[in-house]
């Protein structure tokens, strides 16, 4: 069995208590969570009422517009924090090998917009 060898040169973070990855180690190292009162839909009908949630969420520019209306939200989360990884590796997309990478992502359940 040979080994492959994976390596992490970049992060990028869309999560409650951080759009980005400054902004996420920021809220970590202050103690700051995003627990509150879920306030995307009316959450009145269940048991659960508070949600850690990503508010003022915008996809990342290079999300192609039409791409956008077809992509759930979470999708677009997960897709924003790839570029950013991108962006924080200091990858040049015009001059890369588009044939050694790529973002595989997978969703158990659709996010809420697609109920």
């Amino acid at each position: 069995m040979s080994l492959q060898r994976v390596v992490i040169t970049g992060l990028g973070v869309v999560a409650p208590n951080g759009l980005d990855k400054a902004s996420y180690w920021q809220a970590l190292i202050a103690g700051q969570n995003a627990i509150g009162p879920i306030t995307r839909f009316d959450a009145s009908p269940y048991s659960v009422r508070i949600a850690g949630e990503v508010k003022n969420f915008k996809s990342h520019h290079r999300i192609p517009q039409d791409h956008l209306k077809h992509m759930d939200r979470s999708y677009q989360m997960g897709v924003t924090a790839a570029f950013q990884a991108v962006e924080d590796a200091k990858i040049d997309l015009s001059s890369a090998e588009v044939n050694r990478w790529g973002v595989y992502m997978g969703l158990a359940v659709a996010g809420v917009d697609m109920y």
